[in-house]
């Protein structure tokens, strides 16, 4: 499925739904630019490949979905 950057804006609840059973590449000015995917397929993906070197996700502040400071949680002290 294909869906430009401003209907994905319109449309982002049922899109992202949709990105569960199917990858929503998003579009910009005609041109693939964006791949949407569930977190599964995400991990699936980069497993595959090795997963992502810690220079190009600190450079870009990417983070795997399962890290927790990810998620902006900290860790509990007693």
């Amino acid at each position: 499925m294909r869906v430009s950057v401003k209907e994905l804006l319109r449309n982002f609840s049922l899109l992202s739904d949709k990105a569960l059973s199917e990858p929503v590449i998003i579009t910009k000015n005609g041109r693939d630019r964006l791949v949407l995917v569930s977190v599964e397929e995400y991990s699936m993906m980069r497993d595959m490949i090795g997963g992502v070197s810690p220079a190009s996700s600190s450079a870009t502040g990417a983070a795997h979905p399962s890290d927790s400071s990810a998620a902006g949680s900290k860790p509990r002290t007693a």
